[in-house]
């Protein structure tokens, strides 16, 4: 079974990631995020998102989010 029990911890809290993310983005704040650290990504993930929404016209139907890289295909 891959999924955990229902009230079983974790395998990585929030607080163990946000850890693990300040290795690569060493001045992350939750509560103060600057563009200037994941600017550099932005192409990429948006490529990968667009890719992975291949059939755009069911993209809602599996997750809303998914969508998002149209949105910043826009404001660029």
């Amino acid at each position: 079974m891959t999924a955990g029990r229902i009230g079983a911890p974790a395998a990585h809290p929030a607080s163990n990631l946000a850890r693990r993310l300040v290795r690569h983005v060493p001045h992350y704040d939750k509560a103060d995020l600057r563009f200037t650290d994941f600017a550099p990504g932005v192409e990429t993930a948006i490529e990968r998102a667009r890719a992975r929404t291949a059939d755009w016209t069911a993209a809602h139907r599996r997750n809303p989010s998914t969508g998002v890289w149209a949105l910043m295909e826009r404001v660029r």
